[in-house]
């Protein structure tokens, strides 16, 4: 063999080591460069487009205790999104809602974890609604976002958290590929996280006023209240309660804190629908009952729809009632009723039914229709013809207890105080001119006020020249007459009692005479009108405001009616529990301050000393068995009395000088004989 076949050979044998190389390192790849392809791109790029696409949620959880996995879905219905499986209750938890509905946008593939099933587990992103696995470990939570029609925009099964990290193992259903996504998720199958579970939505300072209502059907078919009223005038003032008797008791104000702390945040933990026919509400938002006027005519569909109501209302602890006074038909519960009344006008009705237990699905949404009558038939309602629901709330099975509840709203316009009085327009005086605003009219028309003084004068005059004419006409008699009368004034003052004249030479003191000060009609009256028109003006703004808050509570009745008016609730027990206070849970004794508890022995104490203060006073009794000191001691204390008693009568003696001074004791004499001389009639 030649040179250049050699080298041949040896060519063709590099070409085929360079084939089988090759050929080694295309089958030994860990993946095709497609599966690296798409890394760092959108899930679901139509959803980036139009984040609003979506119409419908849906989340599942897998529960491994019980392997069952639970469905929880939320779609827009009239511009509404509600919870089907609630009986289509509002979804107003609104955050949770729209992080949940966007909680996909963006979604991106960070980096690609494995490619086959076997690793699933592991990370935790079995499908939840996967039954052909095997294991009930390792599921994930999956989201659902669907578009009209029921088109799905993006579906993620979403797994473990990666260590260390804000970001998670996830797939898409159908996919074997598991990629790490960063995602900010919160996702919950719980009624009251996708739900405004502040059932109330009022806040503690606005409540004014507490009305607790006890309430039972007489026997003549009138309903019967038993009212306790609590009271406070702003959120700083303590509670008062009609009635107490504040000697002997006082307010529970733990208990009463604890009520109010309640209604600030009451947690609404179920819904019912409110009782319907052929899609028609019953009972309204005012908890009356209301046929449709079709039904009326048909006297047997009456008597079955209302068996039926009364039935379903009973299992839950309510029951209808109609007044003798009236055709309507009302509800009432057995376990009472509580006014919540607030600054704004805005009362809150609660009226408490049956308690009862169960699992959450149960407390949720109720179980079916006939499971549910069962249940509560056995342990809540009474024989056929009893009038009011029996309560066994000692014997209820273990679980989680709750309580039904109906809520309705209404205005009261006396809570948001008394409304503002126009003020009085002032009088004009007589004699003052005004123009159409109550201006005072200066200038021409009040001279006018000084004529009757210049109309007198002329008259006086002609008086004065009749006496005169007189005088000329030779009446000297009646001169004569007129100078014997001003002569007879003195000697009838010489007449006089001399007591008379002696007291008015010594007048008792007066004080000083003030004349008031002289009131201008004119001036008055603007001032008047001055006051007046900024009462108006301050008027006018009260009124503004009591108005606005009157259309505001009425508004706010409105949207909680609104709100009410297709439902009925569940609340826990133990919240019943602290609302549903009676008188003597409300008040307790008084408890006597320290002071107050020695003050107890103080009747006593005075009762031993008393007897020892009056064996004081009868001390000077004892020397009475020594007749001999007590004689001698009286005597020099009547003449060290006397001298003093002569010496302030010296003292009193008139002098000489002063003839008024020695009238007084005459006058005291007279004074003191004036009895005397009264005793023999």
């Amino acid at each position: 063999m030649n040179q250049t076949s050699k080298t041949i050979q040896f060519v063709v044998a590099a070409i085929a080591s360079t084939v089988v190389a090759g050929f080694a390192s295309w089958a030994t790849q860990p993946s095709p460069i497609s599966d690296f392809a798409n890394l760092n791109e959108d899930f679901f790029p139509e959803l980036n487009r139009d984040p609003n696409i979506a119409t419908a949620v849906r989340v599942i959880a897998y529960n491994e205790t019980t392997a069952s996995a639970k469905v929880f879905t939320v779609e827009q219905k009239d511009g509404v999104w509600r919870i089907p499986s609630h009986h289509s209750y509002p979804a107003d938890g609104k955050d949770r809602l729209a992080k949940t509905a966007t909680s996909l946008l963006g979604t991106k593939r960070v980096a690609l974890v494995s490619r086959v099933p076997t690793d699933h587990e592991r990370l935790g992103v079995i499908d939840p609604l996967d039954d052909k696995a095997d294991s009930l470990k390792g599921r994930g939570q999956r989201i659902t976002l669907l578009k009209s029609g029921d088109v799905t925009v993006a579906d993620l099964i979403i797994g473990k958290k990666v260590e260390g990290k804000e970001s998670y193992y996830v797939r898409k259903p159908g996919e074997d590929k598991v990629y790490i996504a960063d995602l900010k998720i919160d996702l919950s199958t719980k009624f009251k996280d996708w739900v405004e579970d502040d059932l109330l939505k009022l806040e503690r300072d606005q409540l004014v006023k507490l009305d607790s209502k006890h309430s039972q059907i007489t026997d003549a078919g009138e309903l019967k209240e038993d009212v306790q009223t609590l009271t406070r005038d702003k959120a700083a003032d303590p509670w008062k309660l009609a009635g107490i008797d504040e000697e002997k008791e006082e307010l529970n104000k733990t208990d009463i804190d604890a009520m109010v702390g309640v209604l600030d945040n009451l947690k609404l933990v179920g819904i019912r629908e409110r009782p319907r026919y052929e899609g028609k509400q019953l009972l309204q938002s005012d908890l009356t009952v209301r046929l449709p006027k079709e039904l009326t005519q048909n006297r047997q569909i009456v008597q079955i729809v209302l068996g039926q109501l009364r039935s379903s209302l009973e299992e839950k602890g309510f029951m209808i009632y109609q007044s003798q006074k009236s055709e309507e038909m009302g509800l009432y519960s057995a376990a009472g009723e509580l006014i919540a009344s607030t600054n704004d006008g805005v009362q809150y009705h609660m009226n408490f039914g049956n308690v009862f237990s169960g699992t959450d699905d149960e407390i949720e949404i109720g179980a079916t229709e006939k499971t549910e009558g069962k249940k509560e038939e056995k342990k809540e309602v009474g024989p056929a013809d009893d009038k009011q629901p029996k309560f066994e709330d000692d014997k209820q099975p273990e679980g989680k207890k709750s309580r039904y509840l109906f809520v309705r709203a209404s205005f009261d316009e006396s809570v948001i105080g008394p409304k503002p009085m126009e003020p009085a327009k002032p009088e004009v005086p007589e004699g003052v001119n005004v123009d159409e605003n109550g201006n005072v009219v200066e200038g021409k028309d009040e001279p006018k006020k000084e004529a009757p003084k210049t109309d007198a004068k002329p008259d006086a005059a002609k008086t004065e020249e009749k006496t005169e004419g007189k005088k000329d006409n030779g009446d000297d008699a009646g001169c004569e007459a007129l100078q014997e009368e001003k002569k007879e004034e003195p000697a009838k003052e010489e007449k006089k009692d001399p007591a008379d004249v002696k007291k008015d030479e010594t007048p008792k003191p007066q004080p000083p005479k003030v004349e008031p000060p002289k009131v201008d009609p004119v001036e008055e009256y603007k001032k008047a009108v001055a006051r007046y028109r900024l009462d108006k003006a301050k008027y006018e703004v009260d009124t503004k405001s009591y108005n606005k808050k009157v259309e505001d509570g009425k508004k706010r009745v409105k949207e909680l009616n609104d709100r009410f008016g297709n439902w009925y609730y569940v609340i826990s027990a133990d919240d019943f529990d602290k609302l549903r206070l009676k008188r003597d849970q409300l008040v307790k004794a008084k408890e006597l301050k320290p002071d107050e508890k020695k003050d107890e022995t103080k009747p006593d104490t005075p009762a031993t000393e008393k007897p020892e203060a009056k064996s004081d006073d009868k001390k000077p009794a004892a020397p009475e068995k020594t007749e001999g000191d007590k004689p001698a001691a009286d005597p020099k204390k009547d003449e060290a009395a006397k001298p003093a008693d002569e010496k302030k009568a010296e003292d009193k003696k008139p002098d000489a000088n002063k003839p008024a001074a020695d009238e007084k004791p005459a006058e005291a004499k007279k004074e003191a004989d004036k009895p005397e001389d009264k005793k023999p009639e």
